[in-house]
């Protein structure tokens, strides 16, 4: 008797499964004694995505062969989900700072407001820009931060 296991992925996280040169899909074969082989999706039979194939003669090593693959697939999305919040970070940061010049724009006219300081880094830059003046006459309000 052969048992099968179907484990479907997305995106290029097939690649730390198979490895450099399909090493690692070869090292988890020769562990398990499963074989193991990428799928593409086929919608026709309900699979929309592409999938991984275990089979194996015994159901504990088809079980071992799956969860050692679903571990490598969750490592390699987690790695992707903290590279995607990194560069979410620095797209927010920035959106911050285009947008506080979009506002002193409309509000001088012209981007006067932003100042660059060079004292304290050369490779930094620190932007300062007035928020306007405020309605109840007081001083004009400064924020300052790094420019991304």
């Amino acid at each position: 008797m052969t048992y099968t296991e179907l484990i479907p992925f997305v995106g290029r996280h097939s690649s730390i499964v198979i490895g450099k040169g399909g090493n690692t899909i070869k090292q988890l074969m020769r562990e398990t004694g499963c074989f193991i082989k990428a799928e593409k999706p086929n919608a026709s039979e309900g699979r929309p995505l592409p999938f991984f194939v275990v089979e194996g003669p015994h159901e504990k090593a088809v079980n071992q062969a799956t969860i050692r693959i679903q571990r490598l697939l969750m490592n390699s999305m987690i790695r992707n989900e903290k590279k995607y919040n990194e560069e979410n970070r620095e797209l927010s940061e920035r959106n911050q700072f285009l947008e506080l010049k979009i506002a002193d724009i409309e509000e001088n006219g012209s981007d006067i407001g932003a100042e660059t300081d060079d004292s304290d880094s050369e490779d930094e830059d620190e932007i300062k820009v007035s928020m306007g003046p405020p309605s109840n006459g007081k001083q004009k309000k400064h924020v300052r931060f790094k420019n991304p």
